[in-house]
């Protein structure tokens, strides 16, 4: 494919086109740094929360995390489901790389700022409770989406590793030092955690200006590309996002119908411990996206790619199970631990949402299809609150536990049903070909069902998950050198 003005992105960086882009000895490393980075991210903002429990109030807590929720909505909306187009065209544009992307780049800068404008003026009329901080958690919000979108996009397809981490530690540094000033010293409360986010979304766009002059393409005036053109070819993906919210959202709020207040805290607490896993299994997704974009069906490349994907996803959820067993008991006050049998289940779910990814980016990277999208969350969401109506009243607590596990188990299936209508992932070469790990991938899962129950069983269990994640990180090294030796 030629690249006249694609290739003045990736002049400057060489690895952007070079063989690694495939299976290459950089792909495992590479996904671990952004691994790593988004770890940091998702961790240290569930720590913040977990901690101001001693610091907030039991109404201002719920606030917090009232405000988390929407402001974590707002993001997801504001990327306009552009971030995986971004990344396709990077290697399928071609020739009209710089015209695209100087579109893109406008698009996902001032729609969020319109937003926040438009927002903030219509939250400063309306008479409600914490005004002030639903003006600073929705406006900072938009900035958040606004500095990027654009900028994750680009710097993960072009593997600028340093400057996509700095832009995003330096955004958690911004977060985590203005909500430890404003919440645990000034006692600002739910307004000082939302000025976290103002001042973060201001440091973003500050940050993601240097994070992308390297890679400034001034373009052309294409009549192909116009806002509008390059904004559809997204908005597939935006019902697909919010149904994924309202999956993570309908188990709690139909589990308060059914059960007592306390037994709502007690599962959202061990959730939010689950749902790290779920986080940073989407920031592994985003740091392969490179990969599979620059593959059209058929390559060579894309057994090795998806096996590796596997390799890491299931290592992040060994890491994290027997991580988060511990937290538990150091995080959690005494009331919380009675029930921390729920957590291996909503682990599993965790995992069955990092893994719907894979068959996801076949369809949308590697064939380039967006609109099955939505039909698969809303397959997914619709059976997942259907369970909760039906199991929540009859289980309580481990209904929404089963339909949790099972919602995201249906989203990942049913992604891979449509993914493998296009052949793009060669699904039944992979399982033959390694024999070995698709055994370990079924101890994992085994063992982590097995630490349901209490005592010498999940002693024994865990026990088994680490040796298991031991053996595939060996595996996934020892590949990596075999790789190193033979590009040399």
């Amino acid at each position: 494919m030629k690249r006249s003005r694609g290739a003045s992105v990736s002049k400057s960086h060489p690895d952007v086109s070079s063989s690694d882009g495939g299976p290459g000895t950089r792909t495992t490393w590479t996904a671990a740094s952004y691994t790593l980075v988004a770890a940091a991210q998702k961790a240290s903002g569930f720590i913040l929360l977990v901690a101001f429990t001693r610091v907030l109030s039991p109404s201002d807590y719920g606030q917090v995390a009232l405000l988390t929720a929407v402001g974590s909505l707002l993001v997801m909306f504001l990327t306009l489901g552009l971030e995986p187009r971004i990344t396709y065209a990077y290697f399928r544009a071609g020739d009209e790389l710089a015209d695209y992307l100087r579109v893109a780049r406008r698009v996902t800068f001032y729609v969020p700022l319109v937003l926040a404008a438009s927002l903030a003026a219509v939250l400063a009329l309306v008479p409600i409770p914490l005004q002030g901080a639903w003006i600073l958690q929705c406006v900072g919000s938009c900035l958040l989406a606004a500095g990027t979108t654009y900028a994750y996009a680009v710097l993960r397809a072009s593997r600028q590793v340093v400057p996509y981490a700095t832009l995003a530690l330096t955004i958690l540094a911004t977060q985590v030092g203005t909500r430890v000033l404003m919440v645990a010293v000034l006692q600002w409360g739910p307004t000082g955690w939302a000025a976290g986010d103002l001042v973060a979304g201001l440091v973003a766009i500050a940050v993601s200006q240097l994070a992308l002059r390297r890679l400034h393409t001034p373009g052309s005036r294409n009549p192909k590309y116009t806002a509008w053109s390059v904004t559809r070819e997204g908005l597939p993906l935006v019902p697909h996002y919010l149904a994924q919210w309202g999956l993570s959202l309908s188990d709690r709020l139909i589990l308060a119908m059914f059960v007592s207040s306390a037994l709502v805290g007690v599962y959202s607490a061990i959730y939010q411990i689950a749902a790290v896993t779920s986080l940073v299994l989407n920031e592994v997704s985003r740091a392969f996206m490179p990969l599979y974009a620059k593959n059209p069906p058929g390559s060579a490349h894309i057994p090795r790619i998806v096996r590796s994907h596997l390799k890491v996803s299931f290592v992040v959820h060994g890491v994290f199970l027997v991580a988060g067993f511990a937290a538990i008991e150091v995080i959690l006050p005494p009331a919380f631990r009675s029930h921390d049998e729920i957590f291996p289940l909503l682990s599993l779910g965790a995992l069955a949402y990092g893994l719907y990814f894979i068959p996801m980016n076949g369809l949308t990277l590697i064939s380039g299809i967006t609109s099955r999208a939505p039909v698969i969350s809303l397959t997914a969401l619709t059976l997942n609150v259907g369970l909760n109506l039906t199991l929540n009243s009859i289980w309580g607590l481990w209904g929404a536990v089963v339909g949790t596990a099972l919602g995201y188990s249906t989203l990942a299936g049913t992604a891979l049903w449509f993914e493998a209508r296009t052949r793009a992932i060669p699904w039944q070469d992979l399982l033959r070909r390694q024999p070995w790990t698709n055994s370990a991938y079924l101890l994992l899962v085994s063992a982590t069902l097995a630490a349901t129950w209490p005592g010498t069983i999940r002693v024994v269990a865990l026990s088994t998950v680490s040796c298991v994640v031991v053996a595939l990180a060996v595996s996934t090294l020892r590949d990596e050198r075999r790789r190193l030796r033979f590009a040399r």
